[in-house]
Parts: structure tokens; C-alpha cells; sequence
């Protein structure tokens, strides 16, 4: 209960000149993920799940472009249990997005329930935040309460997912994985899922000096539903 006290006391002291709700989209700087989204960028306000090996670089990227379009923090809710089996996090890692330590709170909670009550409380604030949530999975009740948070706050969320069980109302679902090309590494973004848009498929880099997302190849289209298994 005290890290949920101590964060309402850190959201209430930047509730104001928060992002503002917008239905509308993020721009990401990329043409191709711009041009494939349903509004022009990422939906917001809205909640995301990311899976895969690299989902914790690509959402931290994904937040530093929300930062520079006026959210005023980013909301990293950790699991202690997954900091013991995978790392804790590491603060000075977020400066290759260009995001200081004024722009980050991190949460750590004991356990799914605890992430999942501090990231609602961090979405429903009227401050316009990005907030991360480590989940194990998504589930249709939970995530329908974090998507009605996020639009109460006009935030966006990401839920970073070590399993993908079933549906749920995440806006977006992407897997990223990490990889390497033109002895580059980049991200394989599968952007599987998407309401109103296309799935697609992508390699991507991120600039650490232009701290944008840059392309590496063009998209192509996944099997159908039918040919894919989700694991």
C-alpha cells in the first residue's frame, strides 16, 4: 500500500500540462508503422501488449516518442519476482532513449496484482502518462480495466507479456524479437494483431542519437490467422 500512496503523491504533483487525450495517434517517426497504424501513429489513449525477447527496448522507445509529444513521465511498473529470475532494471539503460531519470518512475511491486493496481492508478490520472505493466499475461477483465483507465487519464499503457493467452482488448499486440542485419541489430517487430489496421511485419533500428526509430527493410504480410499458431 505504500508504494500505491507514494504513487498518487508523485501523479498528483504533475497532474497538470499532462498529455492531452486525443482518440487520435502518436506519431512514431516511422514511416512505415505510421503509415500502417490506424490513425497515423500509435492509438492513444489506449493500452498495447508487447511479448518477445526485446519487448522492454522496444517499449522504452515507444515511451520516449510519447515523451517528446508532452507525456511528463513514464510509469515502469516492475515485478519483483521477474527482476529476480531476468535482472532489475537498469535506470541509466533508459538514456539511450533519451530518457532521464526526471522523466522515470519505477514501481516495484510484489506480484500481478500489485502491477496491475499500480499501473491502473497510473493510467487513470489526469497527467496524460506513459506506463509499463510486467505481466506473465493479459486477460479479457484486466486488460478492459487498464484500456477504461487509459482513457479516464487520456495515458497510454503497454502490458510487456511473457505469454500470449487469448484475447484481450489490448489495442495493438506485437511480438518483437531481437536481431541482426547488415551486421546492424535491430528489432523484428510482428505487429499480429491490430484493431482497424493490417497486421504487418518489420525490421527496425533505433537511432540513439536522433533517438527515432529508423527503417531497415519494408513490410511484408504474415500468414493468414488460419496458417499462424500463437504460442
Amino acid at each position: 500500500m505504500r508504494r500505491l500512496h507514494a504513487l498518487r503523491a508523485t501523479i498528483r504533483a504533475i497532474e497538470r500540462g499532462g498529455l492531452e487525450p486525443t482518440c487520435g495517434g502518436i506519431p512514431t517517426d516511422h514511416p512505415v508503422l505510421d503509415g500502417i497504424l490506424p490513425r497515423g501513429g500509435l492509438p492513444a489513449p489506449a493500452v498495447h501488449e508487447v511479448s518477445g525477447a526485446a519487448a522492454d527496448g522496444f517499449a522504452a522507445a515507444f515511451a520516449s516518442r510519447i515523451i517528446a509529444s508532452g507525456a511528463p513521465l513514464l510509469v515502469w511498473c516492475a515485478d519483483e519476482a521477474r527482476a529476480k529470475r531476468c535482472g532489475s532494471l537498469h535506470g541509466p539503460g533508459f538514456a539511450r532513449f533519451g530518457i532521464g531519470p526526471e522523466r522515470l518512475l519505477l514501481v516495484a511491486c510484489r506480484g500481478a496484482e500489485e502491477v496491475l493496481a499500480a499501473c491502473e492508478e497510473a493510467l487513470r490520472a489526469p497527467a496524460g502518462l506513459v506506463v509499463v505493466a510486467e505481466l506473465d499475461h493479459l486477460d479479457l477483465g484486466p486488460g478492459r480495466r487498464l484500456q477504461l483507465a487509459a482513457e479516464a487519464g487520456g495515458s497510454v499503457g503497454f502490458c510487456l507479456v511473457a505469454r500470449i493467452r487469448g484475447p484481450n482488448p489490448a489495442f495493438c499486440r506485437f511480438r518483437v524479437e531481437p536481431g541482426i542485419r547488415d551486421g546492424r541489430r535491430c528489432w523484428r517487430v510482428d505487429l499480429w494483431r491490430v484493431r482497424g489496421g493490417t497486421p504487418c511485419e518489420a525490421e527496425i533500428v533505433w537511432d540513439d542519437e536522433a533517438l527515432a526509430f529508423a527503417p531497415l527493410s519494408g513490410l511484408s504480410r504474415p500468414e493468414t490467422a488460419s496458417e499462424r499458431a500463437i504460442s
